[in-house]
């Protein structure tokens, strides 16, 4: 083997390990700083780091959350119990990386007042020994806006391109070049477009917005039929779900056992977010177990 050939070959595959080992690096990292980031929130929060979602109900695969995001990779998983009086509380946090964003997608909900959701985000996901129907509710913000974001255009060197040769065309006075660079611009949008879906409501969840009176710019979903104990049950849920959130695009949903909130428009974005975010799901789940009686032994006369 010539010479010249041999060190082409081991400069190849020095630089293969090297990528190798780049790579193994930074899987490592991830995995170191995801881990710090679940020892910082059990020590905030008092819980216990859990290795997945397996304490969380099989109803967190039937809620709006799942079927925006198709599922995917739960990360920073702690959780714990709290007593609260007669009723036992099981709170679980995880961080959410969607499975549409890993194949460059997004979806929104196709209802009255539709929104999506910025992924990745934070879910805290409490099981309350109740039978709840499936109710949504949203505070108004910036995931009401159904389009993509900057950083999900996958046009951006089109635009710069095609504002350069807007540029041009209005200087030489080119009508030509301008139809085509708008059709260029046409053309870019709609292949962002083409990678958004609009994503059915469940069985479970009207496409309506339920007529009932909430605080602050929230609105709200149940189940098919308008039914008044759905409605009463949202005021209830509802009271108060403005102070808690703290000005937070947040979502709430109930069904079965299940509560889970979590922001539409990602986050939070600290720690202390999180600490206000479990606050708010635990008073949710307070003024549920007031509002629906548990006729198990220990829920009797609660």
């Amino acid at each position: 083997m010539p010479l010249d050939v041999a060190y082409g070959r081991l400069v190849a595959d020095w630089m293969f390990l090297a990528l190798l080992g780049g790579g193994f690096g930074l899987l490592a990292l991830g995995a170191r700083r995801r881990a710090a980031v679940t020892r910082r929130r059990s020590a905030r929060l008092g819980m216990t780091a859990r290795p997945d979602l397996s304490r969380v109900p099989a109803e967190l695969q039937r809620t709006v959350l799942w079927s925006l995001c198709e599922g995917g990779t739960e990360r920073s998983v702690v959780g714990g119990r709290l007593s609260l009086a007669t009723h036992d509380l099981d709170v679980t946090c995880f961080d959410l990386e969607d499975l549409r964003a890993k194949r460059f997608e997004w979806a929104w909900l196709d209802v009255e007042a539709p929104f999506r959701l910025h992924t990745p985000l934070t879910v805290v996901a409490c099981t309350v020994s109740l039978t709840l129907p499936h109710l949504l509710l949203k505070r108004s913000g910036p995931a009401d806006r159904i389009e993509p974001r900057e950083h999900e255009r996958p046009s951006a060197a089109h635009a710069v391109a095609g504002s350069r040769a807007a540029a041009a065309a209005s200087a030489a006075g080119d009508l030509f070049d301008a139809v085509t660079t708008g059709l260029a611009t046409r053309a870019a949008l709609t292949l962002a477009d083409s990678r958004c879906a609009a994503e059915q409501p469940p069985s479970t969840l009207s496409r309506d917005t339920l007529e009932v009176a909430i605080d602050g710019p929230w609105r709200a979903w149940a189940g098919p039929g308008d039914s008044p104990e759905d409605a009463r049950l949202v005021s209830a849920l509802a009271d108060g779900l403005e102070r808690d959130a703290h000005g937070g695009e947040y979502v709430v949903e109930t069904l079965g056992p299940l509560i889970v909130v979590y922001a539409a428009s990602g986050g939070p974005r600290s720690e202390h977010g999180l600490e206000e975010q479990v606050e708010l799901a635990v008073g949710v789940c307070e003024r549920a177990l007031l509002a629906v009686p548990d006729l198990r032994p220990r829920g009797v006369g609660a």
